[in-house]
């Protein structure tokens, strides 16, 4: 049977450098048949997934490729993903192409990558865990602990749209003169314009916020109406219960050094604090006691062991505590 896959438009658009030409042409292949639409899903899908731990690959390639090797020859699309990779110039495009395929649908360091049948991708990291990812278009976002992002197999060919499902995320958006940029959260939608930001949105935390930090964002409700227009160096603090916002000043950079393997507790609650620890260490704590209700809390966290930071806590608010595992209990005095 002969091949027809358009090798070098996929190549063109996996390395966001498509022309309208390509990326006509590869839409009238992906829609003419069930067999395309599904080899484009699982392509685009696998190649998405190695920039959202290509540092881990880089540094133990050797243990990736036997694993790749053992693996491959049970992978349909291992051969036309090297082709569309080796037409792009992808560094080491074989061991790139096989170790995407071994990571869609399975947790592996830093996140969880699923292809859906329907073409959606979802990237997830596990809590205690950051990861990075690439869009086809060049657009790089950082995922915290215990996020959640999807995204059409298809993006960047008629549409730019991401869904925050959970969690935070920092994004470095590409500029396009023709496809806007849409986040989509759980409270609205967020039209980008070339421009870096993070977005914060646990669902157990009261507030959404969103942090500008170039560019320019505008945060819109469900209904599509306008709400804030935000300028550099600004975040809007949603209120999920009663939607009410606020639009302050802040440190842009400050807000996203997590990407950096940093955390900053700024003003925060004993509660919000050990929410933020939960999250960092990837750990369940459970608290007794009297649990302070007016206190403010201001931490940075860098290399500091979670016993070295609860020895910290101790010195400004006295507790005890014990470590089982995942399982932290504190008992505040």
């Amino acid at each position: 049977m002969t091949d027809n896959t358009p090798y070098e438009a996929l190549g063109a658009y996996l390395a966001g450098e498509a022309s309208k030409e390509q990326t006509d042409m590869l839409l009238s292949w992906r829609d003419s048949s069930e067999e395309n639409l599904r080899l484009f899903n699982e392509m685009t899908a696998a190649w998405g997934c190695c920039y959202a731990d290509y540092a881990t690959f880089a540094k133990s390639r050797e243990k990736v490729l036997k694993k790749v090797i053992s693996l491959s020859r049970r992978r349909r699309v291992i051969r036309p993903l090297i082709q569309a990779a080796a037409i792009i110039g992808a560094v080491a495009a074989g061991f790139l192409a096989a170790t995407l395929i071994v990571r869609i649908g399975e947790e592996k360091d830093n996140s969880l990558i699923i292809a859906s049948p329907v073409g959606e991708i979802t990237i997830s990291t596990m809590r205690g865990q950051k990861s990075e990812t690439l869009l086809p278009d060049g657009t790089r976002i950082w995922l915290n602990s215990g996020t959640s992002i999807s995204y059409p197999a298809d993006y960047g060919m008629e549409s730019r749209q991401v869904t925050l499902n959970e969690g935070e995320a920092y994004l470095e958006v590409a500029r396009s003169e023709t496809l806007p940029f849409r986040l989509i959260t759980n409270n609205g939608f967020i039209k980008v314009y070339g421009t870096s930001f993070d977005v914060r949105d646990y669902p157990e935390d009261a507030n959404m916020t969103v942090t500008l930090k170039e560019g320019s964002i505008e945060h819109f409700s469900k209904s599509g109406v306008a709400l804030a227009k935000l300028r550099p160096g600004q975040e809007l603090t949603y209120h999920k219960s009663s939607g009410n916002m606020l639009l302050s000043e802040c440190d842009a950079e400050n807000q996203s050094v997590w990407r950096f393997g940093e955390m900053k507790i700024e003003k925060a609650s004993f509660m919000d604090m050990i929410l933020d620890m939960e999250r960092w260490y990837g750990v369940d704590i459970k608290l007794t006691g009297h649990i302070p209700s007016r206190s403010l809390y201001w931490m940075t966290i860098k290399t500091e062991s979670l016993r070295e930071m609860l020895t910290l806590i101790n010195k400004i608010t006295p507790i005890d505590y014990d470590i089982d595992g995942k399982m932290v209990t504190i008992r505040v005095k």
